[in-house]
């Protein structure tokens, strides 16, 4: 059989973008969550919450948008039970992670079981690809990148968009600082509990949209239909060092491992299915594992902060606070010291029988030349 390389090049490239559009989003999520300092494994129940979300969404309402809709709030809701209990329970975030996605993939295959039965399901509105004018046109490449969907515009616009974000505006610096130093957030005034739950919340939302875009291509929910998206976003992470533009590269990477599989597959290669299979998460485990150790994450990620935690449950401070931290933050913590100084200064008098030796003496009393010894010197003081 004869395989065209430029057919196979163009297919390829073109199945890359559109696998790489759930892992991109998923990893650009799960990249300001840990950021702020709290790691999130449960990107894959997340992503699966919304793909549910956007099919019951997308039924309802018969449209893409109300799916999408609804796939945010579902995906983000979930993200708040990481949240709570992460950030506010202090829990274990690895064990807290593999909590939601075990609840994403039980809840959704229970939902879809009760609302639409094992029979014959409502087919949802999917969303098609946009065609960019004039770039459309390039020969060779132009059809197969230029004509996808919105979803997949969306992601790369993203990238760029997050970066700067987190590098040039006020909340970006303040979301990083939380991940690096939040006892320095904690100083300036700021709330770290805060910016971390804003920070988990968009990592749901931004899973929502990847779990909307997996099931408006297939147009009906399976259980587990993520496939592991979640896990491989994580890997991206890692191999793209908390970075937006090298979590965009590590994207590419494992979805093109994919679509070439998909395209030799398609071809006829006569290569075993389950090898094909196992393709992207051969590429996922040597690209991680020759990062591992040469990155450097977040210093406080994963690491809830118990000073501002305390005091959110009202038991006051478990650790104190820093040595830098603002006088009216430490205040009320200084143990009671000394009295404070009244202005009054000690000075030494000399006795009255032995005058000053530039002082006049009185005519006929004798003259000392000194001053008077120190057993005979007492103090006073005086005001001023």
């Amino acid at each position: 059989m004869t395989i065209n390389a430029v057919d196979v090049a163009t297919t390829a490239a073109g199945t890359t973008l559109g696998l790489a559009t759930p892992i991109l989003w998923c990893g650009i999520g799960g990249l300001v969550s840990e950021r702020s300092g709290v790691l999130n494994i449960g990107l894959e129940g997340m992503a699966l919450i919304g793909a549910f979300g956007y099919y019951a969404g997308a039924a309802a309402t018969g449209s893409a948008i109300g799916g999408i809709a609804l796939a945010v709030a579902a995906a983000a809701a979930s993200a708040m039970i990481l949240a709570v209990l992460a950030i506010h329970g202090a829990g274990d975030q690895v064990i807290t992670g593999m909590a939601v996605n075990l609840l994403g993939s039980g809840l959704t295959a229970f939902l879809y079981q009760a609302i639409y039965g094992v029979g014959a399901a409502p087919t949802v509105a999917a969303i098609g690809p946009l065609a960019i004018p004039g770039l459309h046109a390039i020969p060779v490449l132009g059809k197969s990148l230029f004509d996808q969907p919105v979803l997949t515009y969306a992601a790369l616009l993203a990238v760029p968009a997050v970066a700067w974000w987190l590098r040039s505006t006020r909340p970006g610096l303040r979301l990083t600082a939380a991940g690096e130093r939040p006892e320095a957030v904690d100083a300036a005034g700021l709330n770290v509990i805060a910016i971390r739950y804003a920070a988990v919340a968009f990592s749901g939302a931004a899973c929502g949209i990847a779990g909307a875009y997996i099931l408006s291509q297939v147009q009906d929910f399976t259980a587990d239909m993520t496939a592991g998206i979640g896990y491989i976003a994580l890997a991206t992470i890692i191999f793209g060092n908390w970075r937006p533009a090298g979590v965009l590269l590590g994207s590419l990477l494992f979805a093109a491992a994919e679509a070439v599989q998909t395209v030799l597959q398609a071809a006829g290669i006569k290569v075993p299915y389950d090898l094909f299979l196992a393709v992207p998460y051969l590429v996922t485990i040597v690209a991680v594992s020759g990062f591992v150790g040469r990155v450097r994450p977040p210093a406080a990620d994963g690491q809830p902060y118990l000073r501002q935690l305390a005091e959110h449950r009202g038991t006051g401070a478990t650790t104190p606070p820093p040595a830098h931290a603002p006088l009216r933050a430490r205040q009320h913590e200084r143990e009671p010291g000394p009295p404070p100084h009244d202005g009054r200064v000690p000075v030494p008098i000399r006795s009255q029988t032995s005058p000053h030796p530039r002082s006049s003496a009185a005519p006929g009393s004798p003259t000392t030349a000194g001053p008077a010894p120190t057993s005979q010197r007492r103090l006073v003081t005086r005001t001023g």
